[in-house]
């Protein structure tokens, strides 16, 4: 079981050390490389960065808020909108809930 936040994400398919999902690297990622950029991109003309450990962080929020709504594993979700990180996360946070 790999943690991102405060939610246990699986290792259902993991084989040894490597991860299965990408909600599962996405936290080894954020445990060994934390402070190191993962996310770069602009907004309103202005580079903006985000560490490993701010989008594992993020995307354990957005988990815990769709679990919140009743998003559980099995469901079906549309996430629709730019390539944005915002949509990236939506969709890690989908993954975690197994939805």
């Amino acid at each position: 079981m790999t943690h991102i936040g405060e939610i246990a994400v699986p290792r259902s398919l993991s084989h040894g050390h490597t991860a299965a999902t990408l909600p599962d690297l996405l936290a080894q990622q954020a445990a060994a490389r934390g402070a190191a950029v993962a996310l770069l991109h602009k907004r309103h003309g202005i580079w903006q960065r985000q560490t490993w450990r701010e989008v594992a962080d993020t995307t354990a929020r957005w988990a815990a808020a769709l679990a919140d709504l009743g998003v559980a594993r099995g469901d079906n979700v549309v996430i629709a909108g730019a390539n944005r990180p915002r949509l990236l996360i939506a969709m890690l946070a989908c993954q975690i809930r197994g939805a």
